[in-house]
């Protein structure tokens, strides 16, 4: 159904309308969270003063208490009297002292050796921590001093004093209690903002982040914290946020505002924004259906036209006689079907020579048809067993038919990650990422296409049928070359050539020889994506004539590292013992490697370069000096 020209018009200014509203409520929203989000970030730096009294007044009472308790007889009798039994010792601390010091968790009395003689039972997994701790040096010099513990999930914030009879140092009180909800939620009472206390990203003890009353997990709240961001979202709701590190007495700990519930009023005025645009929205419609009616006459002529033109009836002409714009309009009009009865013209005789995707790139002017050099991906396929995979009982026009069916499965993985196919044969199918079409994701388009090829031709030999099964070596390299036209001045052909190519057909024999599915260059090693695949180092080459470092990777998909993870892992300890000139352990992992899979030609390979390297040493030297920077054999590619 065709939408008339009037009720577009409309539309149109609808939509300018909810345009100008919506960009005015945008920049006022954003102007109030800017300053809003200052303002929380005002609040939570006039927060931490308020931590800092409170966490110093607890502080303070533990002092007292501990205090207290290195006056206490009854403790002074614990550490003098060495008659007393464990069981004594521990029914005095916890039946006759521990009972008068309600405020407090746990009670700890040492001797001057850090031995414990007495301890409230809640900290017994602790005892061990406590006395291998840093703060034990200083309260055994006679000094009181504050320190944190962890236990099962809890901190627990301790203050050492001294016990001194005597003038002389005869043990240590340590007393203590848990940081507790109450003391996060005295925290929000009294400065209005959300409290994190956390161990490494982990949460101990929170806050209930949330304005709509839902529980808050801590798992989704360690992920925002891991992040070291400012700004947090939680169950969709924002929060401005500050980490405080950690200190003697206090754990580290995040403080948060919800910028969302200082922003509530926002709604409401959104509410009336959009009371108000409705209005507009009912008058601007009237006027702009009003004067639509009057010009629907030449548009639908136009309309008229542009039908003719999807028909290519480019003998079409437009009659237009107002003495307006649509005038000149009409007469513009004609001259673009004009133009298009050209371009179709051109448009067929490139498409004789030229694939669709490149011409609709050079006449959409995004290729110079003439020639440019740019930096290009090459994936280059072919089958290394093409002389025995074709079934010899079928006629040649089937042969054909089926090595067609396996290049139309290859044109799909490369044409899927916006490749562009060079050419076609059977040991040499070239395509380009990169080039002619620009693409800032060239080399890992080319990868994914280099393993969606290798899936298509498992599938392939799951479903054609012949006798054996077609193997194919996908090659993946990356340098600069040049597109355009290329041919004599009676018969051109759109192609690239250059050193990405040139380097490319150096490399594809030498990588063959490892029998590996898929090799990729140094320049592509590190954009392989590793949840799609890992690599593997074959050899490090030397390109003449300009002597070109190139270093070989076998693509290892992981759908087939599952029983091979461990292969893998060896084969890097193998190279690292390699490269370390352990030549005994290399050799060893190297065999290891060949007993799981002796048709392992990299392996093989490494095994001769190690057994010849060690047999001698002189060699192994001189490769050490001349190869710092490159853990293999240079192999010369003539």
């Amino acid at each position: 159904m065709t939408l008339p020209f009037r009720y577009k018009l409309t539309a149109i200014v609808i939509a300018l309308i909810i345009s100008l509203f919506a960009s005015s409520f945008y920049l006022i929203q954003t102007e109030l969270e800017a300053r809003f989000t200052l303002e929380i970030q005002k609040d939570l730096e006039q927060t931490k003063p308020t931590i800092r009294a409170l966490m110093k007044s607890r502080y303070q009472s533990f002092s007292r208490q501990a205090k207290a308790l290195a006056s206490d007889l009854l403790i002074r009798e614990i550490l003098t009297d060495h008659s007393l039994d464990q069981a004594t010792r521990f029914d005095i601390l916890n039946s006759e002292i521990y009972p008068a010091y309600s405020g407090l968790d746990l009670i700890i009395v040492l001797d001057d050796k850090k031995t414990v003689l007495a301890n409230t039972p809640n900290i017994q997994e602790s005892l061990q921590k406590i006395q291998n701790h840093n703060t034990m040096k200083r309260l055994l010099q006679g000094k009181k001093a504050p320190f944190i513990v962890f236990q099962k999930n809890h901190y627990y914030q301790l203050v050492g004093h001294p016990v001194v009879i005597g003038n002389k140092l005869s043990g240590l009180i340590i007393v203590g209690q848990q940081l507790s909800s109450m003391v996060a939620d005295k925290i929000k009472s009294v400065s209005g903002a959300d409290l994190v206390f956390f161990k490494q990203d982990n949460i101990v003890l929170t806050t209930q982040w949330s304005t709509a009353g839902q529980a808050l997990s801590h798992q989704s709240l360690e992920q925002k914290i891991a992040t070291h961001t400012k700004f947090i979202v939680i169950n969709g709701e924002r929060f401005i946020s500050q980490r405080v590190p950690a200190s003697p007495f206090v754990p580290a700990y995040l403080l948060a505002k919800s910028l969302d519930l200082q922003l509530q009023f926002v709604k409401k005025m959104r509410e009336q924004i959009i009371f108000v645009a409705l209005i507009g929205l009912l008058i601007g419609s009237i006027i702009a259906f009003v004067f639509s009616r009057s010009i629907s006459k030449p548009i639908q002529q136009l309309q008229k036209a542009t039908y003719e033109i999807e028909r290519e009836n480019f003998n079409h002409h437009v009659n237009i006689q107002t003495r307006d714009e649509f005038k000149q309009l009409s007469t513009a009009f004609n001259q673009m079907i004009k133009g298009l009865k050209e371009r179709e013209t051109l448009h067929h005789a490139m498409n004789q020579t030229v694939s669709k995707i490149v011409t609709d790139a050079v006449l959409g002017g995004q290729v110079d048809a003439l020639g440019q050099s740019a930096e290009t991906t090459l994936l280059r396929i072919g089958i290394t067993n093409e002389a025995t995979w074709l079934p010899g009982n079928i006629s040649t026009h089937e042969q054909l038919a089926l090595f067609n069916e396996l290049l139309t499965r290859i044109k799909y993985a490369i044409e899927s990650h916006q490749g562009f196919i060079n050419q076609f044969s059977t040991d040499n199918t070239l395509a380009a990422f990169g080039n002619p079409i620009a693409d800032n994701k060239s080399q890992e388009h080319a990868i994914k296409s280099a393993l969606l090829t290798q899936e298509a031709i498992t599938q392939f030999n799951t479903e054609a049928p012949q006798p054996l099964p077609v193997e194919v070596l996908t090659l993946l390299h990356h340098n600069t070359a040049i597109n355009g036209q290329i041919g004599p001045s009676n018969q051109h052909q759109f192609s690239i050539i250059g050193t990405a190519v040139n380097e490319t057909n150096s490399l594809y024999p030498f990588a063959k020889v490892y029998q590996a599915a898929t090799v990729v260059s140094h320049q592509l090693e590190h954009f392989v994506p590793g949840h799609l695949a890992k690599t593997r180092i074959l050899d490090a080459l030397q390109l003449p004539p300009l002597k070109t470092h190139i270093t070989l990777y076998e693509l290892m998909p992981i759908s087939s590292l599952s029983a091979a993870e461990n292969a893998l892992l060896t084969y890097q300890k193998a190279h690292t013992a390699f490269h370390n000139q352990d030549w005994d352990k290399a050799s060893a992992l190297f065999k290891v490697l060949l007993e799981i899979n002796p048709a392992d030609h990299c392996c093989q390979s490494w095994l001769k370069r190690t057994q010849y390297f060690k047999e001698h040493t002189v060699y192994s030297h001189y490769y050490q000096q001349q190869h710092l920077h490159s853990p293999l054999p240079i192999t010369q590619v003539g």
